[in-house]
């Protein structure tokens, strides 16, 4: 069987709200470590945000996207935390209008459509080269950003060759 297959895995940028969450569950504990001393029962609130923050911090690391390519078909799958696998949308070739690079005219005619939504599987990155995936299903125009490495995009492109394009 000729089944092709790719992964392509991007880990997103660290957001500064990402970042503040984890300084102020560090600060929790430096403030509620004081009222130990205030008394003998009051040491469960420094254990207890300790435990919370130990719950906490690993959800709060960087996302990660995963996109999975099968005969046709992508997936686009967030993991949080390094540990939960989330599907966030799954695409079918057979309804995609085009895949292009970002910001190109391809991609621009689509822009003014009434109800178009959009979706960004990206790192966010500045300098992150992103393609941008235009599909139509069931009368609703999808444009979504996410960023394949050549081996993915040869392989969509070898599926479906009038619908990607590749500058």
């Amino acid at each position: 069987m000729s089944e092709q297959y790719c992964e392509v895995p991007v880990k997103c940028v660290d957001t500064v709200q990402a970042k503040l969450k984890r300084i102020g569950l560090i600060l929790l504990i430096i403030v509620t470590i004081p009222l130990m001393a205030i008394n003998q029962f009051m040491y469960l609130i420094p254990v207890a945000a300790t435990v919370f923050c130990i719950y906490m911090f690993p959800r709060l690391k960087a996302q990660e996207y995963e996109y999975i390519y099968v005969d046709g078909q992508i997936d686009f799958d967030r993991i949080s935390g390094g540990v939960k696998r989330k599907t966030m949308y799954r695409v079918d070739l057979e309804n995609v209008a085009v895949v292009a690079p970002t910001g190109s005219d391809d991609v621009r005619e689509f822009d003014n459509r009434e109800g178009l939504k959009t979706k960004n599987f990206s790192s966010l990155a500045k300098d992150a080269k992103t393609y941008t995936l235009i599909e139509e299903r069931a009368g609703v125009t999808t444009k979504i950003i996410f960023e394949p490495d050549e081996d993915m995009l040869d392989k969509m492109k070898f599926k479906a060759p009038r619908k990607i394009k590749k500058y």
